[in-house]
This record gives C-alpha cells, structure tokens and sequence, in this order.
C-alpha cells in the first residue's frame, strides 16, 4: 500500500539526478518518502485499488463471454485514464507541494497536454510489466529502468511548463 509513497521518493532521486543536482540515494530517498507520505499514500492506495478493481473485472468479463463489451471498454478506458494521470501525479508529488484538487487537475492537464510522453511512458510500464511477467528476476530492476527514463521526459515537460 505504500506503492504511492516509495514511487515519490523515486521520482524525488531521480528528479535531482536527472537535473545534475547532488544527491544521496538513500539519505534523499527517505527525505522524499517522508516529505510525500501524507499526500501520497491516500493517492497511491486508491490509485493501486481502482487499476486493482479494473483489471480484475477486466479479467471477470473475459471469463463471462462476448456479451460484455460495452463494459470490457469502460475497464480498459478507466485503466487507461489511471495509467496516464499516473504518469505525472507522482513526479508531480515529488516535486512541488500542491493541494489534492490541483495535483489531480495538473496531472489530467499534463498528461493530455503532453500525451505523446504520456503514452510513451504508459507503453514503456506495460511492457516492463509484461516482460517482468516471462522473466520474474528482471523485477528486480524493472520499475526503477522506467523510473529513471521516464524522469528525463517528465523533467523536460515540467522545465516546458514551469518557469523559476
């Protein structure tokens, strides 16, 4: 359930590397899962039941038979809006201290506004997901790969939008 928090603190690190900031690994890490617990916990819980519930119903529907098509779409069409708000709602969580409401509006603005970084990133996920599937020992390392390419992206998107 902390998948929220640790995604932060992720995003926190390689935001700073990614900037050519100085860094600690895990001194930073734990700043960062700190600084953003209280904010994404809630976030990541709820973000982490829904794509829970959706691919799960997904899975129920396919099981059912063919007549379930209108909502096999809703499923795949929720899991889709998640997937891509997700893309900036922790990095955005990481780096600047915004309210509920305007870290979800910013993430849904971000990611359709730069929807070709958001759905590179989601391609990116998935297939890290999927290979991790056939080759269980490259979870080891999958999740912080995406990280760490996502990272470049994201911070040229938030340097577009945000001018210090």
């Amino acid at each position: 359930m902390t998948i929220g928090a640790s995604t932060s603190a992720l995003y926190y690190v390689y935001g700073k590397k990614v900037r050519g900031d100085s860094y600690s690994i895990y001194r930073d890490f734990v700043k960062g899962y700190k600084e953003s617990f209280k904010q994404a916990f809630p976030i990541g819980a709820i973000v982490t039941v829904v794509l829970f519930l959706s691919i799960f119903n997904l899975y129920k529907l396919n099981n059912m038979g063919g007549g379930y098509n209108a909502l096999k779409i809703l499923q795949v069409f929720i899991i889709l809006q998640i997937l891509l708000i997700s893309v900036f709602l922790f990095p955005l969580i990481s780096k600047f201290n915004l309210g509920l409401y305007d870290l979800i509006k910013d993430s849904v603005i971000l990611a359709y506004k730069h929807i070709i970084v958001s759905v590179c990133s989601v391609v990116m996920f998935t297939a890290f997901i999927i290979f991790t599937m056939y080759k269980l020992s490259f979870a080891l390392f999958a999740m912080s790969v995406y990280a760490y390419i996502s990272s470049y992206f994201i911070e040229k998107v938030f340097n577009k939008c945000v001018k210090f």
